[in-house]
């Protein structure tokens, strides 16, 4: 049955959907070139944001499953997999499930920027 169903959804989603099992008993389904897509442009906004001295911005939901998911590290493999362009630590991702930011130049360390009131 559960053959069935994994064959089922393969189908209607398509061939490269990861599901993520979450601690919380969910799961999250994205396909990674969409999960990759998503992570690129949450570095190049964190770019803009740092250039403009705003705060960066939320990380995608495909992050967000990673730090909520039962094995983040096996998520993280899956999903963003070797893509180098995420602004935050990856290891702490994986190991903690926090979203630390770093700095986006070599050499300097990322120091929040409050937001405007």
């Amino acid at each position: 049955m559960k053959a069935r169903l994994r064959r089922l959804q393969k189908a209607v989603l398509g061939d490269d959907v990861v599901r993520i099992e979450q601690t919380d008993g969910s799961a999250y389904c994205i396909s990674c070139d969409d999960a990759v897509r998503s992570v690129h442009h949450f570095w190049s906004d964190s770019v803009m944001a740092d250039h403009h001295e705003s705060p960066r911005p939320s990380p995608p939901p495909a992050l967000r499953a990673i730090a909520g998911a039962r094995d983040r590290r096996e998520a993280y493999e899956r999903l963003v997999g070797s893509y180098l362009y995420i602004p935050i630590d990856a290891e702490v991702l994986k190991e903690e499930g926090r979203f630390e930011p770093i700095g986006l130049v070599v050499g300097t360390s990322y120091e929040p920027i409050a937001p405007e009131e």
